[in-house]
């Protein structure tokens, strides 16, 4: 028990806010912020991104080229591939790719930290505290605040299947523990089970009607599966708590145009530029998109133009104008 009690303390040291080496806790989510932290090739070659939030740069070792960094690393990996012929392919995909980048973005994740997930990996005694833990005392009811946390971390290394199985014993215990559905309907999100991830998600909007990670996970869910018109109502309930939400903004807008319901993605667009004051890269680009559809070249140009002008390595506002040449 002396044991249990000292490497307990260990762990609320870890998770004080305080501490200088503290995992800082999980924010809240306004918009999704799915990561697998499972750390990308790409980052042996480039420096930790700088600045200010809203402007963050990186620059590649190999030539000393400055990018911007909005949280993806796909024009990255362009230059590396055919400016230095580096492959830089691996088994860990960027949760922001695994989930938009195949729906040509239709859900971006805006503004994606790296904080957490840094801080993770260089405290790699972690697991080896919480394993001690459970060894000593195996009793699950009584480990449960240690199967929690382990399994949130699980979640964001994108060990999806150790993360539910961590989420199955707390709620064997706590079957209406939100936060616990939530976490392990966002890993079946990330599993690819889409119908599980509902679920879950569904559960949780019972006890918590107005969950915005819930509303937002669930919405990604249906998304997934093509139920546009349930992606859109969950978005606008996201919305409805919190009406100044770029990103929220931007996947409505995206959803909205999936369906065709053109006038409605522009509006939602605009507005998401209107408070992402520094032209976001992605914001432009999914609005150049609605433009394309509607036939309003010249629009759509300038948009994918700012967004090029931004980021001039972006491939999908590369080639997206490279279609539009050709019309």
């Amino acid at each position: 028990m002396k044991a249990v009690l000292i490497l307990s303390l260990q762990l609320i040291t870890l998770f004080n806010p305080n501490s200088s080496t503290s995992l800082h806790r999980e924010p809240e989510l306004h918009h999704l912020t799915l990561m697998s932290n499972t750390k990308s090739k790409v980052w042996d070659y480039f420096t930790k991104p700088y600045g200010p939030p809203k402007s963050r740069k990186t620059k590649c070792h190999e030539c000393e080229n400055e990018f911007s960094y909005h949280g993806s690393t796909s024009s990255m990996n362009y230059h590396l591939t055919h400016k230095h012929n580096i492959d830089t392919s691996t088994n860990s995909v960027h949760v922001t790719d695994q989930i938009c980048e195949n729906q040509n973005r239709p859900l971006q994740l805006l503004n994606l930290e790296q904080k957490n997930a840094d801080i993770l990996f260089a405290e790699s005694w972690f697991f080896d505290i919480l394993d001690k833990i459970l060894k000593i005392n195996r009793n699950d009811k009584d480990n449960k605040d240690a199967i929690i946390i382990r399994g949130k971390f699980y979640l964001k290394m994108g060990k999806y299947k150790e993360s539910i199985a961590d989420s199955n014993k707390v709620l064997e215990i706590e079957p209406n523990n939100v936060k616990v559905l939530i976490r392990r309907g966002e890993a079946y999100l990330m599993g690819r089970k889409y119908e599980k991830s509902i679920g879950d998600l569904s559960r949780a909007l019972k006890i918590e009607p107005n969950n915005i990670n819930a509303l937002i996970r669930r919405g990604v869910s249906y998304l997934k599966m093509g139920n546009y018109e349930e992606t859109i109502a969950d978005l606008s309930s996201a919305i409805k708590i919190n009406p100044n939400d770029a990103g929220l903004l931007k996947n409505r807008g995206d959803s909205y145009r999936k369906i065709g319901k053109y006038e409605e993605s522009i509006a939602d667009l605009n507005k998401a530029l209107e408070i992402e004051t520094n032209n976001n890269v992605y914001i432009l680009i999914s609005r150049g998109k609605t433009y394309k559809e509607m036939k309003r070249y010249k629009e759509s140009v300038v948009d994918l133009n700012k967004a090029i002008e931004i980021e001039p390595n972006n491939i999908k506002a590369l080639r997206i104008r490279e279609e539009m040449e050709i019309l």
